[in-house]
């Protein structure tokens, strides 16, 4: 899941191609030198975070119970 949220190497990489862009880069496109238009960067945040926050709220109970099995020593 890191791989979702990388900046750097998909804007060295494929910043010229519109089609091939992340989420996150297309928010970025909101951010100029000069102006910013934060109300549409801020919804396109909203709008690549949210199918993580949606796995998560369905899948909470097997998330948690990974993590106190993997954290219980003996």
């Amino acid at each position: 899941m890191w791989i979702r949220n990388d900046f750097l190497l998909p804007l060295l990489m494929v910043n010229g191609s519109p089609s091939t862009k992340t989420l996150t880069l297309a928010a970025y496109t909101f951010v100029g030198q000069y102006t910013s238009d934060w109300q549409y960067a801020m919804t396109a945040m909203v709008l690549a975070v949210l199918p993580s926050i949606i796995v998560f709220i369905f899948l909470q109970k097997y998330i948690v119970k990974g993590v106190v099995a993997g954290a219980v020593k003996g």
